[in-house]
This record gives structure tokens, C-alpha cells and sequence, in this order.
């Protein structure tokens, strides 16, 4: 997939890119704590004595509260600098941190900390990171983003050992309040590094386009609707990779080092999804991550009837490099969807990746994980055969040309 750039990037624009990258770093960390909870939530149940429902449901509620958020963000982008709206996802943070680390009430933490600080100020912050990126180098924008949501989604192997040896330090009120404190600082000093761009004006073709929603909304709820079909089954396994090794026989230290193999892949996954959709077709990236979670249940179908070890930590590899490569390719896959308006695009995509995630989790509760296991799957599998098969002008808009203007994009 050849990321489509309304500005020609030159290695000045690329340079730019990744001075980006860093600058946004902090906000990776800030909403990238959602990845944390699992290893923060037993310390706080020991502390609090708050139930494993109300906990589970505190995680629960991120990406519900993250999806009207992303969508708001896209459309957002569109009209404002996407400086102003980090800066309105560090008032989230701040406020919810606020709300929830001043009371012990569980129901104003879930409110605080899960929907607030994380969910509303998770949607914005990624929706306009994203924004950042593509104006200052949309060339290379498939490994920038991926790149940003690689180090969101590994920065709970950073955030997570912190809070933990604070909480041994100090009461876990406050040993949260000093991450996210520190977190914030540093995102309101990269804020005052990175400079808002000029404004761009719309001629009359441009806005003309955009009121001709109908040519990306076929090849979007393509896209969404693969999405739906794959993404549970990661968010799954992610959230059972433990039950699912000692179900198949394994040992409890096996079921660790699927986990670890597959947090490892995830964010691998990310920046190298991002990369293959900038350099592949949509139809190619496609495939291969597709093809991966595909590969992924074939791994766990065969350990479950063999008993392999190397075929567990193989289905965790492939189903972490996935899970990762599907949010990866997403910015550069909006970019291409619709590139007059990638940011509302890239909303829909990531608000669906975000709705995926809850739903695999949410029907292992009710279900049960090997019901679970079988639909998702099967589904993930049906996927990439499906497109694999299908190949038409809805699904694969052609790439239309660059427009040449000055790079005068500002980081």
C-alpha cells in the first residue's frame, strides 16, 4: 500500500517524521497505561479489596469510552491543528486522574482513570498523533504510525514494572498519581516543542470531494468489517494466553512465555505493519496480516490435538505479530481509503479496532474461551480467504495522483 501524500516529503519532511515520533512519545506512554492494568490491578485488589468484576470492568470500559472519542477526534482533525486537540487530551488525563485518585470510591476511579483519563483522552490523543504525522511526513506515514503505536502498545512493559515498585514504596494512590504526573509533564513539554502547521485552505475541489462521502465508504466497511471478523480473536487470546497453555496440557511457565512472545509480537507487529503498507499494495497487506492470525489458529488447532510446545509459542508469535500489524497498517489504510480525509477515515478503523478488542474478551466471559476460540478463529480464517478470493475496484480504490505543493509542513 502506497501511502498517498497531499505534500511530496523530502528527507528534511522525513527527518521531521521522527522528530515527531519522539515529541509524541510521552502521549504513547500516557494512554498506553490501558495496557498496564493487567499488571496493576492485583496490587490495587490487594489494596482496596475491590472485586475482580469491578476490576475487569474498569478495563472493560477504556475502549467502550475510546470509540466515540477516536470518531470525535477524526472528525476534529479535520478543522482544527491537532496540537489543540492533544492539548484537550492532556486536560482529559489531568481531569480524570483528577477524579479518580482524589476519592476511594471505585465507581469515580472507573469514571476518572478508565473513561476520562484514558478513554476520551486515549481517542483524541491517537486520532491527532496520527493527524501529526501525516502532515509532516504522510510519505512515510505507514512506519511513523506505526512506529507511535508500537511504543503505545510496549509501554506497559515500562509503565507497569514502575507502578509496581512505587505501590512498595507508597500507598498505590499515590505511586499511580507519580506516572501519571510524570507522563503528563513530559507531554505538555513535547507540546510546547511541536509547532502547529500552517492551516491548510480547502479549494473548492477539496471540499467538493468530502461532500462525496460514497467514494470510500465501500472499501471502508470492507475494511471494517475484515476488522471485525480478526481483531477479536487477538484481544482474546491476548486475555487468555495463560488459560489457553494450560488447557492444552502446558505447563504455567510455558503459558508466561506465550505471554511475553506475544506482547513482544504485538509491538513488533505494529511498526512492521506499518512499513509493509507503505511499501505493498492494500490487497498484499492485507493478505499477510490476515494470513497471520490465519496461520495463527492452524498453530492452535495443531498444539491443542499435539501438545507441541514450539506450536504454542508459534500461535502466540503469529497471533501477537497480527494483532499488532492490523493496528499498524491502519493510518496508512485510511490514507489510501480516502486521502482527502484520512483522519475521519482512520477514526472509523481505529474505533473498530478498539470495539474488536472488547468484544473477544466480552463473549470469552460469556461463552467461554473455547467457544470463543472456535468463532473468532474460524471468522479470522474466513477473512483472509475472503480477500484473498476478492478483488474489485470497491474493495482496492486506485491510487490517485499526488498533488504537488511545497513541504512546508512545521514539527
Amino acid at each position: 500500500m502506497n501511502t498517498l501524500a497531499t505534500f511530496p516529503a523530502d528527507s528534511r519532511a522525513k527527518g521531521d517524521g521522527w522528530k515527531a515520533v519522539v515529541l509524541l512519545t510521552p502521549f504513547q506512554f500516557m494512554f498506553g497505561l490501558v495496557y498496564a492494568w493487567g499488571a496493576m490491578a492485583p496490587a490495587i485488589h490487594a489494596a482496596t479489596g475491590w472485586s475482580a468484576s469491578q476490576l475487569d470492568l474498569m478495563f472493560s470500559l477504556t475502549p467502550l469510552a475510546l470509540l466515540p472519542a477516536v470518531l470525535t477526534g477524526g472528525r476534529l482533525a479535520g478543522r482544527v491543528a491537532p496540537e489543540r486537540i492533544l492539548r484537550w487530551a492532556l486536560g482529559c488525563f489531568a481531569a480524570g486522574g483528577l477524579l479518580a485518585l482524589t476519592s476511594a470510591s471505585p465507581v469515580r476511579f472507573a469514571v476518572g482513570y478508565a473513561i476520562v483519563a484514558l478513554g476520551l483522552g486515549g481517542g483524541l490523543s491517537t486520532t491527532a498523533s496520527i493527524a501529526v504525522i501525516h502532515r509532516v511526513a504522510s510519505r512515510a506515514q505507514g512506519r511513523l504510525s506505526g512506529a507511535l503505536l508500537a511504543i503505545y502498545g510496549l509501554s506497559a512493559s515500562i509503565s507497569g514494572p514502575l507502578f509496581l515498585w512505587l505501590a512498595h514504596q507508597v500507598e498505590w494512590r499515590i505511586a499511580l498519581a507519580i506516572v501519571m504526573a510524570t507522563y503528563g509533564v513530559l507531554a505538555g513539554l513535547s507540546l510546547m516543542a511541536l509547532r502547529s502547521g500552517p492551516v491548510e485552505h480547502q479549494t473548492t475541489q477539496d471540499k467538493a470531494s468530502q461532500r462525496r462521502p460514497r467514494t470510500c465508504w465501500g472499501p471502508a466497511l470492507w475494511n471494517m468489517g475484515l476488522l471485525f471478523m480478526t481483531v477479536p480473536f487477538g484481544s482474546a487470546v491476548f486475555a487468555a494466553i495463560g488459560r489457553i497453555a494450560t488447557g492444552h496440557g502446558h505447563a504455567v511457565g510455558l503459558g508466561v512465555a506465550g505471554a511475553t512472545i506475544m506482547s513482544a509480537a504485538n509491538g513488533i507487529g505494529r511498526f512492521a505493519g506499518g512499513v509493509l503498507a507503505d511499501m505493498s499494495s492494500v490487497r498484499v497487506t492485507w493478505c499477510v496480516v490476515l494470513g497471520l492470525a490465519a496461520f495463527g489458529y492452524g498453530a492452535n488447532i495443531a498444539d491443542a490435538r499435539l501438545g507441541v510446545p514450539a506450536l504454542f509459542l508459534l500461535f502466540a508469535a503469529l497471533t501477537g505479530l497480527s494483532f499488532g500489524a492490523l493496528a499498524g497498517t491502519l493510518p496508512a489504510l485510511a490514507a489510501h481509503t480516502s486521502p482527502s480525509n484520512a483522519a475521519f477515515v482512520f477514526s472509523l478503523y481505529f474505533g473498530t479496532f478498539a470495539l474488536g478488542s472488547f468484544g473477544g474478551p466480552f463473549l470469552s466471559a460469556e461463552v467461554g474461551l473455547p467457544t470463543t476460540m472456535t468463532v473468532f478463529g474460524s471468522l479470522a480464517t474466513v477473512a483472509f480467504v475472503a480477500r484473498m478470493a476478492f478483488r474489485s475496484k470497491s474493495h482496492d480504490p486506485p491510487q490517485q495522483a499526488v498533488a504537488k505543493a511545497p513541504d512546508e509542513r512545521a514539527v
